[in-house]
């Protein structure tokens, strides 16, 4: 496969499942690894394989983390074409990458979602729902997803650091910017979500479906 994307994989306290999912990442494209101020070895782990990763002086969390990647990416690879996010729990299949760059080639979207077929918590259940009903997209909160460079290097200043990049998909579902979707057999998790407290998490959901309904 023509490695014609950069994969980003943001990793918070991820000893156990990084290393795994670098190895199968790399035989898709160049993989970003940034670190979000793990506690539990993370770092010194690439550090000992020698994995070029990127570190946050602080624990920012998952959207900022993000938000650096791209800057990143976008700065240094002129010449790809799209940015590919993946989660690092080792949740969602690498597999689905070779899947998720065909879509976007056929349909020329500027984003593909791979729609999980399994969701952790009832509050995305709620927001899974709602987008369902409302813009027929089923996971915007899924962490495996793929987006033309040309379209983040232009939009990147709408991304917020607190509604897990949802702003992004709201935006271009109102300004007719072209997404697709297809269903991914996710990984059942062997430990807890590690993007943040569940009251954090769900308090930044409950604020996406208030901007959905209100504004």
């Amino acid at each position: 496969m023509e490695k014609n994307q950069v994969i980003i994989i943001p990793c918070y306290n991820e000893v156990s499942t990084i290393i795994k999912i670098y190895n199968e990442a790399k035989r898709y494209g160049k993989v970003i690894i940034i670190d979000d101020f793990s506690k539990d070895g993370t770092r010194e782990l690439l550090k000992k394989n020698n994995i070029f990763f990127l570190k946050n002086k602080k624990n920012y969390g998952y959207e900022q983390t993000l938000i650096n990647g791209f800057k990143f990416a976008i700065k240094k690879f002129k010449n790809i074409n799209y940015i590919l996010t993946l989660d690092a729990d080792n949740e969602l299949p690498t597999k689905y990458i070779p899947k998720i760059i065909k879509v976007i080639d056929k349909t020329n979207a500027d984003i593909v979602i791979g729609n999980r077929n399994k969701l952790n918590r009832i509050s995305e259940k709620v927001i899974s729902l709602l987008f369902k009903f409302l813009f027929n997209i089923r996971d915007p909160l899924s962490g495996l997803k793929i987006y033309k460079r040309s379209f983040l290097k232009k939009y990147l200043n709408l991304i917020s650091n607190n509604l897990f990049l949802v702003d992004l998909i709201l935006f271009s579902i109102n300004n007719g910017k072209k997404i697709n979707t297809f269903l991914i057999n996710v990984y059942k998790r062997k430990d807890k979500p590690r993007v943040g407290s569940s009251l954090k998490v769900n308090l930044k959901i409950l604020k996406i479906i208030f901007n959905v309904i209100f504004k």
